[in-house]
């Protein structure tokens, strides 16, 4: 009987330490993910920085055009558009009283 109780008393106390290495081994690989995530995303954002200061760095970006000098050396042809737009003025009306 002795020797009934001693055998599933190690084997219990090998399940447990089995358990507990198996968390502590669960935990530390949920820990190490996480952790690549952030450095993941910490590595995004400093590349992104990095591309927003270099447009920075590059200035305005302006379309240019350039003049066309005409037979005259007074007049130029310069490609423009004009884009307008009508303003009209909107004025409520009081009621009929």
């Amino acid at each position: 009987m002795e020797a009934e109780n001693t055998g599933t008393g190690n084997e219990e106390k090998r399940s447990r330490r089995h358990f507990i290495g198996a968390s502590a081994v669960a935990v530390v690989l949920v820990c190490a993910a996480s952790a690549g995530i952030v450095f993941a995303y910490q590595m995004r954002l400093q590349r992104q920085t990095g591309q927003l200061d270099a447009q920075v760095n590059r200035g305005p970006r302006v379309l240019v055009e350039p003049i066309h000098p005409s037979k005259s050396a007074r007049l130029y042809d310069i490609p423009i558009t004009i884009r307008g737009y009508v303003e009209t003025p909107s004025t409520r009306r009081s009621p009929a009283t």
